[in-house]
């Protein structure tokens, strides 16, 4: 038996790919800021910066690897961040776990063969 699989693009990958662009821009236009920023310059970045992580933040996660890269902006690596629901994060990660075993089952139930010696 042959399959074929087509890759479909996710309906967020665009939205998604814009709002890291746009960490990536605020977090360079902090960092750009130079050794005489004034406060106020200093406290614009830092707005523009917790701005654009809230929206990756809100945004729904498509898979595993998104719900890593809010935790990793989310600071868990070295320094937590405050203004993040880091918990929400996770039970959205488990959700995604939780939603591939099930598949993963569902498969296996209609293919037995096909995950052999894969343990669900």
């Amino acid at each position: 038996m042959s399959w074929i699989t087509f890759k479909q693009p996710h309906p967020l990958d665009g939205v998604w790919s814009q709002a890291l662009d746009a960490v990536q821009n605020a977090q360079t236009a902090m960092d750009d800021l130079g050794a005489d920023f004034t406060d106020e310059e200093l406290a614009e970045a830092g707005d523009a910066v917790t701005a654009v992580l809230n929206v990756v933040w809100a945004l729904p996660a498509r898979n595993l690897s998104d719900s890593l890269i809010k935790l990793s902006l989310a600071g868990v690596e070295d320094s937590p961040r405050t203004d993040c629901d880091i918990g929400a994060i996770l039970i959205e990660a488990i959700g995604l776990l939780d939603a591939s075993v099930a598949r993963g089952e569902k498969l296996r139930g209609i293919m037995p063969d096909l995950l052999e010696g894969v343990i669900l």
